[in-house]
């Protein structure tokens, strides 16, 4: 499971997910959204010690679901605070 955080450029859109789904060698994975929509992600970004990554995609290929995101909020970090990604696992 994962969250639409950035939609700036539809073309490098972002999901934020757990650490495990990004994986540590090559991936072929793909997103479902409403609708039952599918679009192929590729893994940007893998912390390397707390859970979360950040998978790439193409939102503007998105036929039925509308793209929304929900927003991260950087102003609100603090070195040393733990990072939280809500999902399975």
């Amino acid at each position: 499971s994962g969250f639409i955080v950035s939609l700036e450029d539809p073309k490098q859109a972002l999901i934020l997910t757990n650490r495990h789904i990004v994986g540590t060698g090559p991936i072929r994975a793909f997103a479902t959204f409403d609708e039952h929509e599918e679009l192929p992600v590729f893994p940007v970004y893998r912390d390397p010690v707390h859970d979360f990554g950040f998978l790439q995609f193409d939102a503007s290929k998105l036929r039925f679901t509308p793209p929304r995101q929900i927003p991260l909020s950087p102003e609100g970090l603090r070195v040393g605070v733990d990072v939280l990604v809500i999902g399975n696992d």
